[in-house]
């Protein structure tokens, strides 16, 4: 096994593994396969996940089970969906993101704008061009705006004077219509709440959690 350091993005890592794909030379030689979301296999036992979690809430409470997906190459929420449209007992969607705004902004306007990822805190979700869109797209063609819907939290705006009455900076509401909601998480109220939950009940909690529990 060897390991290569890449000075770059996860964009830039991803686009390298695309390309490794689809090089000829390469390809002759090596079979290649890929360990994260773009390959089908590391989607399919996500599922799992979610089939297990939505069915024991079904049986113990008799109720769909909602989902917060903390969000960057949008793998783990395609598995979510996935799961859903295959009858499972999901009801709303919640994907969080933090400061990399492409889909974000795609659900508002409609428009596809891939760009270089921001780095924030929550490095594992700065990807600035999700390659799961791709069959998130394709799973609704025409229809993915009544899926998925957006709502931006950023530094100057508190959640709390919004009309909807969110609860805290970097809470994402769930909307009781079955559509997963998109929430931009930034990283002063990560940075917040890694230490208040340090502080108080000194619990130590990672990033990318930290935008699942908002």
């Amino acid at each position: 096994m060897r390991t290569f350091a890449v000075h770059g993005t996860f964009d830039d890592c991803q686009r390298m593994v695309k390309d490794a794909f689809w090089d000829p030379v390469l390809t002759a030689s090596h079979i290649s396969s890929s360990a994260n979301s773009i390959n089908v296999g590391r989607l399919l036992p996500q599922m799992v996940y979610y089939a297990s979690a939505s069915l024991e809430i079904w049986n113990r409470d008799g109720r769909k089970a909602n989902f917060v997906v903390p969000s960057g190459n949008l793998g783990n929420v395609t598995a979510c969906t996935w799961a859903r449209e295959a009858g499972l007992p999901i009801d709303d969607i919640v994907l969080a993101t933090n400061e990399n705004r492409t889909v974000t902004e795609f659900l508002e306007s409609g428009a596809w704008h891939p760009r270089p990822s921001v780095a924030t805190l929550a490095s594992a979700m700065d990807v600035g061009n999700p390659s799961n869109i791709e069959r998130l797209r394709a799973l609704f063609p025409d229809r993915l705006g009544e899926h998925i819907s957006a709502h931006l939290v950023t530094d100057d705006q508190d959640p709390r004077d919004h009309p909807r009455g969110y609860e805290t900076p970097i809470t994402c509401g769930i909307r009781t219509a079955r559509r997963p909601r998109m929430s931009t998480i930034i990283s002063r109220p990560i940075v917040s709440t890694i230490r208040g939950c340090w502080s108080g009940p000194r619990i130590l909690r990672s990033f990318n959690e930290i935008v699942e529990a908002a």
